[in-house]
């Protein structure tokens, strides 16, 4: 998937922040930054809009539906 990414954001001109802001984050971001199913990056958007803001990557592990190794893998490119 990565390399699809990277292909589309050459060929469109789009590219990727290097770093990504997990409480700020819109679904899009979420979905192309992480790889994740758009259900996934629904579940991250509306967990923090009801439970707050995330602290630690830890807190990820809180919310339904996310396959937590994909937003682990990419650990270092995490803000919040």
């Amino acid at each position: 998937l990565r390399m699809v990414v990277d292909y589309l954001a050459r060929a469109y001109g789009v590219s990727l922040p290097d770093k990504v802001n997990l409480n700020k984050a819109g679904y899009r971001l979420l979905t192309s930054f992480f790889a994740l199913f758009p259900e996934e990056a629904e579940a991250i958007v509306k967990y923090r809009e009801e439970d707050g803001p995330f602290r630690t990557l830890e807190d990820l592990k809180k919310v339904p539906r996310l396959e937590y190794r994909k937003v682990e893998a990419k650990k270092d490119r995490v803000e919040f």
